[in-house]
């Protein structure tokens, strides 16, 4: 077999049988394609409401000894993007980064009278770490409301995990914290929202329920395939009303659907399209419920429909009044317009497979011994005139869901030669007959019609995308067994992305800053227009600017409020756009933990650097106990994902020994020259000693009191060093601290024969109020 998937091959394998398990429609798309385009709506739609917090709570790492206390929390809006799974395996995930806050690990030691801070990292858009709702297509269910919208039921098959280490035990307590916080939510808020299905009345083609899998291409484990590693998201739809149908368990128990060259394909259901779709049409060509309509296999929806009999159907029409001229005006009386199905008539499956792919379904009706009557009223004087036909028949072929040809050819006899007085009128009373019936045919043939048509409404709203323009466009269609359409996904989309998607730049200091950030279309294109808008919600900030050239200039950082804001970018064509997402930061570097405490041998801290160009970070660092900092994250024991940008791998002894070293790592941006200073506290050995805030002395907001104690009691006289940080600490303990410090915390040392430290948050926080709030 050659490398090529051709249409001919999908073709191939959809004339073995009806091939959409009972369901009435199924729709791929390419999963590449799929997420980059849901990624896209992401962006179309990102404004400052997308963000979740504020949220202040405790998370419980282990009970009575490890806490991680979030304070300001903001998460950034879910990235929905479906997984390099398989169908039985199908998964998805929504990504929300941690946009802000302030996040501390809080720890008690056996026999501690109180908790420590083990760390402190202060969050933005530049290092901070990410939340995975991981999403089970087993079990995560598909709905349409009926005001049209279709979401993803989370209500069951979501797991969190909250990934900040490569321990793999915090990690999941802190997705079960989440977990814990989105079970409490009401129902209304566990639909993740995809898209819109507008409903309408007298609407026939509606869905209802979906499920969604992931289905592995052909050749995609295959390592030097052309396919490795492709994949389709497969929506298995039931309309309303009809039942849902069985679903593959594994990849080789369907076809892939998606030939070379293409990035979705539609599949209607032969049952569904004959049975249900053609089936109505009859219904209203014949704008009666006369019509009888029989196929070989009403029941097993797994085998072709077989043959399908009319046995009566009869068009009821109106009587119009026809105005010839102003002294001659005809009425036609047409209660019944009988038409019988012809010996061996059928439709499609006499012809399924046996002459290639693109064999016609064809209605071929005959009438014959029948009248209708026409009262013609010539200078006011009526005539009632018969019409006897001879024969009548109407024809309709329809070709993959279009009308090829129709015609409705009434053979009648001459009705007008027993009239003398109508004899001179009779080509013109001829040609409005033949009128009637033409007209009788194209509004026939459009009732006809019309429920295969709603299929090209259902195929434009994509149930999948909320963008307008990310619909389905068909480029070849046939009719195998089931009705397959062959097209692309969001073609306004896919005729070329904007690159960099996503990128985090810096404010630009002042007028003479002259950076900028360039843009370009893949495929290169030469004919779009640059735009840049705030993201809304973060109105009255500046958007910067953006030439001809797709480059950007950021605005300037005293024109931005906070810390960041948001802006869009958008290559557009008459026919075609797409956008990428800019974070502007103050500042172009940032690291998280500023401040962790480790022991001696070995122990691992995973670090988030962020940069403007993180491909041009660079550090150094100062130890005495020979401490090092690796490029690339952790890896997280369960979910495999990479945790932090960097990490730090604590030294084997001091030199000298002592009861604690403070490692300095200095992180720069070599293109802009900034630095930002991380700190690790480094304990050598038991210490002894606890400091603690004395909660007993009350002081003004910027004091805190501090006690020392040793082996449970307190000391009077302790030596006090502000190791880290600003401020003062007087000889009783009293620390005053510093507004005008850079630094968002100071390490406090306390010696009292035995030594002891405590890390201290700035702005001061009471953590021994905030906890008890909520109840450790």
């Amino acid at each position: 077999m050659s490398d090529a998937f051709s249409t001919s091959e999908v073709l191939d394998l959809l004339k073995m049988g009806p091939s959409t398990f009972g369901w009435d429609v199924i729709v791929c798309y390419n999963r590449d394609v799929v997420n980059r385009i849901v990624f896209m709506d992401y962006i179309n739609r990102y404004n400052i409401d997308s963000y979740i917090g504020d949220i202040e709570d405790v998370i419980t790492i282990s009970e009575n000894e490890e806490w991680r206390y979030l304070y300001d929390y903001k998460l950034d809006a879910p990235i929905l993007s479906f997984q390099d799974s398989a169908i039985e395996t199908s998964r998805a995930n929504l990504t929300m980064l941690v946009q802000g806050g302030v996040e501390i690990s809080v720890r008690k030691d056996d026999g501690a009278a109180a908790r420590r801070i083990t760390s402190i990292s202060y969050v933005d858009a530049l290092a901070g770490p990410k939340l995975v709702a991981k999403l089970d297509l087993q079990t995560v269910s598909g709905d349409v409301s009926g005001a049209g919208e279709i979401y993803l039921d989370l209500s069951k098959g979501v797991d969190f995990e909250m990934l900040t280490s490569d321990d793999g035990v915090k990690n999941s307590r802190g997705g079960e914290f989440f977990k814990e916080l989105f079970d409490r939510l009401p129902l209304q808020k566990k639909k993740y929202a995809l898209s819109t299905y507008e409903s309408i009345s007298n609407q026939f083609v509606a869905p209802e329920k979906f499920v969604l899998r992931v289905h592995k291409a052909r050749d995609a484990r295959v390592r030097n395939s052309p396919r490795y590693g492709d994949g389709s998201v497969i929506q298995f739809v039931a309309m309303k009303g009809r039942p849902q149908g069985t679903l593959p368990a594994r990849d080789a128990d369907m076809p892939y659907l998606i030939p070379d060259g293409y990035s979705a394909t539609i599949l209607v259901g032969q049952h569904y399209l004959l049975r249900t779709l053609v089936k109505e049409g009859l219904r209203r060509f014949s704008n009666s419920s006369l019509a009888q309509v029989s196929f070989d296999n009403e029941q097993n929806l797994q085998a072709p429909v077989g043959n399908c009999k009319l046995d009566f159907v009869a068009i009821r029409a109106e009587n119009p009044d026809i105005p010839i001229s102003p002294s001659l005006r005809m009425r036609m009386d047409v209660s019944d317009f009988p038409f019988f199905g012809e010996p061996g008539w059928s439709m499609a499956s006499v012809t399924y497979g046996k002459d290639g792919a693109d064999d016609p379904i064809v209605f071929s009706m005959l009438a014959s011994g029948f009248q209708h009557a026409a009262t013609i009223t010539l200078n006011g004087r009526e005539h009632y005139v018969p019409i006897d036909f001879s024969t009548s028949s109407f024809t309709c072929r329809i070709l993959n869901g279009k009308i090829e040809e129709h015609r409705l050819d009434p053979k009648f006899l001459e009705p007008f030669s027993n009239y003398p007085e109508l004899r001179p009128y009779t080509i013109r009373l001829t040609a409005a007959l033949v009128a009637f019936y033409r007209n009788l045919d194209e509004s026939r043939s459009t009732a006809l019609l019309s429920p295969l048509r709603e299929i090209d409404r259902f195929r434009d709203a994509c149930l999948l995308f909320r963008d307008a323009g990310s619909r389905f466009r068909v480029k070849e269609s046939y009719l195998p067994l089931d009705l397959v359409m062959f097209g692309n996904a969001a073609p306004a989309s896919e005729a070329f992305d904007v690159v960099p998607s996503e990128k985090i730049v810096s404010a630009r200091a002042d007028g003479t800053d002259t950076r900028f950030l360039q843009f370009n279309t893949v495929p290169e294109r030469s004919d779009v227009n640059w735009s840049v808008r705030v993201v809304p919600g973060f109105d009255g900030m500046e958007a910067g600017s953006i030439d001809a050239l797709g480059r950007y200039a950021p605005p300037l950082a005293a024109h931005i409020s906070g810390l960041q804001t948001r802006v869009i970018v958008t290559a557009g064509t008459r026919d075609a756009s797409s956008s990428a997402l800019v974070f502007v930061v103050k500042g172009d570097i940032r690291a998280n933990p500023l401040i962790s405490v480790a022991s001696l041998g070995g122990e691992k801290h995973a670090l988030w650097i962020g940069a403007v160009d993180a491909a041009q970070i660079e550090w150094s660092k100062e130890s005495d106990t020979g401490g090092q900092v690796v490029a690339g994250g952790l890896i997280d024991p369960v979910s495999g994902e990479e945790v932090g940008t960097h990490h730090y791998i604590s030294g084997p002894s001091a030199s000298p020994p002592g009861a604690f070293s403070i490692d300095r790592i200095v992180f720069r941006n070599k293109a802009t020259g900034s630095e930002c200073v991380l700190h690790m506290l480094v304990v050598h050995r038991q210490l002894g000693g606890e400091v603690l805030v004395d909660e007993r002395v009350a002081l003004p907001p910027d004091k805190i009191k501090l006690k020392f104690l040793k082996e449970g009691e307190e000391e009077e006289v302790v030596e006090w060093k502000i190791e880290l940080g600003g401020g003062v600490i007087n000889s009783d303990g009293i620390y005053t601290l510093d507004p005008s410090s850079d630094m968002s915390y100071a390490l406090i040392s306390g010696r009292s024969g035995v030594s002891g430290y405590i890390i201290i948050p700035i702005p001061l926080i009471d953590f021994g109020k905030t906890m008890s709030l909520y109840g450790y």
